[in-house]
């Protein structure tokens, strides 16, 4: 079955497909991007309707161009000309009876010439995750400050219960004047348990008449649900070309898909829809360079955890060894007092041997001792070059000189505190050598 679809802002939408197919602008080449829902135009049984309601206005076109009697002579020709250049176009009004009203010329006719095939991603939306796209006729600036007051009004919508939370997930601009607000709503049990309501189930509520009227009073103009196209809404969406464009060229645009998968054709009709595509275009660039530029924060934020995490492990492995070799002087000052007063055991013995082979092979002057002799009269010969150059051999880092001063600066003012710390001693000593002294020299010597 069908259910009216917002009013005269969104067509009719089909219950079974989960209202995708419910806007005749759903699916305008601005929004393809995946961002907003999609709509494939009004349905069939409303397209009749409106049929039986006034004439074909293709066949009008046809008329304008082709039966154009107007005065009768040549001028009518003229007037044709004129009329297929406006067809061609896509704007304007076509006269061609004095007995019929002109014929209003749309970019959907099919004789306009400024017609392309573009591609959209397709929604990937679950529908329990309940996600229904508001398309509100505001800047986005406008509905961003009034976010508060939008989501209590949504909760006014939905009757101000209780146990019904409405949140706001994203708002995005669509236009200079318009903006797509995208909201969830989430239901708590009486046992405690919170349950997103479905998208589509939240789509057929909006679409009730009390609530597209209080929905048009917060400037709603169509509401989209964000579901995934079914298999079947997709096959008949691509069986009809959209108005207007060759069956051939559609197509053509299957075929050449780059990703049947996860992009669908989309008619561009007109310089508008060309230029709200590029807008969405730009807009979605620029919001992947945003991000691109989190994630270059984020990784430059990454990199000096890493410098410093390497710090702090080559600081850790200079603590460890200057541990280990502390522990070796402890044990070997252990084992030396263990074992005073006992003879050596055979496989000290052992081990003393190897440490002489070891000795006498650094003592060897053809070993290395003699390579280690080498290698230091080399270094002076640099060390004396460098001094007669004239050049510095090292270079350090400022806070590297820095801490050297800072460490200098405090073991000067400790070596100061120090020398004032052992002349108030020798003062103190003066003192208590005076303070003996004077008690001997008062004392009379004793008779012999």
């Amino acid at each position: 079955g069908t259910s009216t679809g917002f009013g005269g802002f969104g067509g009719t939408s089909t219950a079974g497909g989960g209202g995708l197919f419910g806007g005749n602008n759903a699916f305008k080449p601005g929004g393809g991007t995946g961002t907003t829902g999609f709509g494939f135009g009004q349905t069939q049984p409303q397209q009749q309707q409106q049929q039986q309601q006034q004439a074909n206005p293709v066949d009008e076109l046809f008329n304008s161009v082709l039966n154009c009697s107007l005065f009768g002579d040549e001028r009518d020709g003229i007037i044709a000309k004129w009329n297929m250049l406006q067809a061609c176009w896509g704007t304007g009004k076509a006269y061609y009876s004095n007995n019929a009203q002109p014929v209003t010329v749309i970019p959907e006719n099919p004789f306009c010439r400024f017609k392309a095939i573009g591609y959209s991603a397709m929604p990937k939306h679950d529908d329990k995750q309940g996600l229904v796209s508001l398309m509100i006729k505001k800047k986005e600036a406008e509905v961003e400050a009034g976010k508060a007051a939008l989501t209590t009004s949504l909760s006014g919508v939905l009757g101000n219960k209780p146990n019904v939370k409405v949140s706001i997930q994203n708002i995005k601009a669509t236009g200079p004047e318009s903006a797509e607000v995208v909201v969830r709503v989430e239901e708590s049990g009486q046992n405690g348990a919170v349950r997103k309501v479905p998208a589509t189930e939240l789509h057929s509520f909006f679409n009730q008449p009390a609530q597209v009227q209080n929905l048009k009073t917060l400037g709603v103009e169509m509401v989209i649900p964000k579901v995934a196209i079914s298999s079947s809404d997709l096959k008949a969406y691509l069986a009809k070309p959209p108005a207007g464009v060759d069956p051939r060229l559609w197509n053509q645009a299957q075929l050449d898909n780059p990703d049947p998968k996860n992009f669908i054709p989309v008619p561009i009709v007109g310089f508008k829809s060309l230029q709200q595509r590029i807008k969405a275009q730009e807009a979605q660039s620029k919001a992947h360079q945003g991000r691109l530029d989190c994630i270059a924060e984020d990784i430059s934020g990454l990199q000096k955890k890493h410098q410093n995490t390497l710090a702090a492990l080559a600081e850790a492995k200079r603590r460890q060894l200057e541990l280990s070799h502390r522990v070796l002087k402890v044990l070997v000052k252990q084992e030396s007092t263990r074992k005073h007063g006992f003879t050596i055991t055979q496989e000290e013995e052992q081990l003393r041997s190897q440490l002489e082979s070891i000795q006498a092979e650094l003592e060897t002057p053809t070993q290395f001792k003699g390579r280690l002799n080498e290698l230091l009269s080399q270094v002076r010969l640099q060390s004396q070059s460098s001094v007669l150059s004239g050049t510095e051999k090292y270079t350090l880092d400022q806070y590297a000189v820095a801490d050297i001063k800072s460490v200098l600066k405090d073991q000067q003012q400790a070596i100061q505190s120090l020398v004032g710390l052992v002349k108030d001693d020798l003062k103190d000593l003066s003192v208590m050598v005076e303070g003996l002294s004077t008690p001997s020299s008062s004392t009379p010597a004793p008779n012999p």
